[in-house]
């Protein structure tokens, strides 16, 4: 199934802006975090958090609680959040780097994902990362018990979308791989400057992540 009403441009238009409403979101994050306060497999089974880019959980709108965690998201809603929730993520490590004390490259590894919250229980779908990457430094629990725990939960989180968008050969993998493999470039943005400064940055990631997106037809 394809979108055909979307056109690469779209995806572009649609990223750049939901990227400019959330730095300064990711820049309040690093503030506030940085001022307050093994070898696992298989997958370490996390717990199944709500968060904004999956919405959160409200009774008229889906029913009880296991509803909510079995809704089925629409592709390209997941697609963009995979590389919104991307950036999030490195301001996230740069808050935690900043307030541990601890080296933000490497905090995270690349690699297989060692972390996931649940499976899909819909037929036809998969529970899909957002965010796919490897190990947590073990540094950090020593450091920082509930940091590691959420971070843990960060990187468990998955939402359900139909499988055509989570394929390993497809356009899922490619994004794991872009996930995994951009941590360095990802770690150079600095989260407490303006996104006018940083924009250079986030546009060379997001230029990349569209070529991944060009090379397969929408789910």
């Amino acid at each position: 199934m394809r979108i055909a009403t979307f056109t690469v441009s779209h995806w572009y238009q649609i990223v750049m802006g939901r990227l400019k409403v959330c730095f300064l979101t990711i820049v309040m994050l690093v503030a506030l975090l940085s001022s307050s306060c093994a070898n696992p497999a298989p997958r370490i089974k996390t717990e199944v958090k709500s968060d904004k880019d999956s919405d959160h959980y409200h009774e008229l709108l889906y029913g009880d609680e296991r509803s909510y965690q079995n809704r089925v998201h629409n592709p390209l809603d997941h697609i963009v959040n995979r590389l919104k929730r991307y950036f999030v993520f490195g301001g996230t490590l740069q808050a935690i780097a900043e307030y541990t004390e601890l080296l933000r490259v490497g905090l995270v590894q690349g690699g297989a994902v060692q972390y996931q919250d649940r499976s899909s229980e819909v037929p036809g779908t998969h529970a899909a990362h957002v965010i796919r990457v490897g190990e947590i430094n073990s540094e950090l629990w020593n450091t920082n018990e509930t940091l590691f725990n959420a971070t843990r939960n960060y990187i468990g989180h998955t939402q359900n979308v139909i499988i055509d968008a989570n394929k390993f050969w497809g356009i899922g993998g490619e994004l794991d791989r872009f996930q995994s493999s951009n941590l360095t470039v990802l770690n150079g943005i600095n989260f407490r400057s303006t996104f006018t400064v940083q924009s250079p940055k986030v546009k060379t990631l997001t230029d990349w992540f569209m070529a991944v997106i060009r090379r397969y037809p929408m789910p």
